[in-house]
C-alpha cells in the first residue's frame, strides 16, 4: 500500500510531503529513500515501492517542500533542478530525522544502525 503523507518538521514550524509504501506483511524494518535533485518523481516512487515489495516500510521525503510543495522535475530539466536546490536551501538532516520520527510513530522496530544502499 502506498500513500502520500504530510510530516511535521522537528521544530514544528512547518511540514513536508513524503511518499510512503508499506509491505504486504510484517515490516522487516524501515528505509528512507533520499530523492535525487529532481524531486520525488516517478522513478523515486518506484524505488520506494520496490523496497516495500522486499518487506520494508519505505519513505521518500520531499526535500524541496519547505520552499515549494510538489516540486517534481524531469531529468531533462537539470538546470531547473540546480536552481530549485539553491532556491530552497534544503536541510536534509532535519527532514531525515523527522522521517525517522514518523516511522517510530508507526511502531517500526528501531534499527541498530543507519546505513545506505548504493546501486
Amino acid at each position: 500500500m502506498s500513500l502520500n503523507a504530510t510530516i511535521p518538521t522537528l521544530d514544528g514550524d512547518a511540514s513536508f510531503g513524503a511518499y510512503v509504501a508499506q509491505p504486504a506483511g510484517s515490516a522487516r524494518g524501515a528505509i528512507i529513500v533520499i530523492q535525487e535533485i529532481f524531486g520525488v518523481n516517478a522513478y523515486v516512487r518506484s524505488v520506494v515501492d520496490q523496497y516495500a515489495s522486499f518487506g520494508y516500510r519505505a519513505i521518500a521525503p520531499a526535500l524541496f517542500d519547505r520552499g515549494e510543495r510538489g516540486v517534481e522535475l524531469w531529468i531533462a530539466s537539470t538546470q531547473a533542478a540546480i536552481q530549485a536546490k539553491r532556491k530552497f536551501g534544503v536541510d536534509v538532516f532535519q527532514i531525515v530525522a523527522a522521517s525517522t520520527f514518523y516511522f517510530n510513530s508507526m511502531s517500526v522496530r528501531q534499527a541498530p544502525h543507519v546505513g545506505n544502499f548504493d546501486r
